[in-house]
């Protein structure tokens, strides 16, 4: 597994600080201060291309369904394995990484406002004032979400029943 401790906490502080309007024009500013590229943008996101120190360097930036160009939320892996490994159980490697990645942020980022419990695929998450931190575990790797807080707000409001 090859892991970006640094470059996830440094990315972490950035995004914390970033002066995030969320509009698509945000992008290039936001790579530039990451040293990252835009690789491909249209109406329904963008790909970038990360300095990361993992296999798998792209992140993918998600914007608003109604064409606006509004970014709802990015993600992009700061632990990885060569080959995605669907369904494998995370690994005792990936557990202590992740333990040590949410370390280092809570002394950048101060305690998470929501985790989930350690049952083997745990989530935590800095409800910030102007963006939203996660990190949580998928399949064989760690991932790591920027969320603009407006759509973390959607997406927490409860389902109601038919």
């Amino acid at each position: 597994m090859k892991s970006d401790i640094e470059g996830a906490v440094r990315l972490a502080r950035t995004a914390m600080e970033f002066d995030w309007t969320w509009q698509a024009e945000d992008l290039p500013p936001f790579c530039e201060k990451v040293d990252w590229q835009v690789s491909e943008i249209d109406e329904n996101g963008a790909t970038l291309v990360t300095t990361l120190d993992v296999f798998r360097k792209d992140a993918i930036v998600f914007f608003s369904a109604d064409s606006s160009g509004r970014i709802s939320w990015m993600t992009l892996f700061v632990a990885d394995v060569e080959s995605d490994c669907r369904g494998v159980k995370p690994s005792a490697e990936q557990a202590d990484i992740y333990s040590l990645l949410e370390t280092r942020i809570i002394k950048e980022l101060g305690p998470p406002d929501r985790r989930l419990p350690d049952r083997g695929e745990p989530k935590t998450t800095w409800d910030l004032e102007n963006v939203c931190i996660e990190l949580y575990t998928v399949n064989s790797s760690i991932a790591f979400h920027i969320v603009n807080p407006e759509y973390q707000e959607l997406l927490d409001e409860p389902i109601l029943p038919f």
